[in-house]
């Protein structure tokens, strides 16, 4: 079991600073009935039945706090996969389709030759041209 740390620091009669290694504290009140503030969990007051175990506490002021739960280390990796993934994916399908576009248009550079014999600058007839002229 780990070890835990918490601190109590008398003031004044009443009024009572904590502090534990994640957070501090202020409470005012006695031992029954009193309130506290944090930075980390807000005002909240408290009271309770001498004797008979029961206590009641109930923040005051403020919003509620909502935990964020990220995930463990292992499933944040798993997301950072997936959106890497997702990534190449539509990388791949923009390729696909610009090459479509590229076949469908006949501006694919396999199908430019040059024609070394014609001279500079020169360039053979497309394919599809050469049928056509035949």
């Amino acid at each position: 079991m780990p070890f835990r740390f918490h601190k109590t620091i008398k003031i004044a009669p009443g009024v009572k600073f904590n502090f534990n290694k994640k957070s501090a504290s202020m409470s005012f009140g006695g031992k029954h009935a009193g309130f506290t503030i944090s930075p980390s969990t807000g005002a909240h007051i408290r009271a309770s039945a001498y004797g008979t175990g029961l206590s009641y506490r109930k923040k005051v002021g403020g919003q509620k706090k909502r935990r964020v739960n990220n995930g463990t280390a292992e499933q944040r990796r798993l997301l950072h996969d997936v959106r890497e993934l997702e990534d190449t994916l539509e990388l791949l399908q923009a390729e696909e389709e610009l090459d479509a576009a590229l076949h469908t248009h006949h501006i694919g550079i396999a199908q430019v030759r040059y024609d070394k014999d014609a001279g500079a600058g020169a360039f053979a007839a497309l394919p599809w041209q050469a049928q056509a002229a035949s």
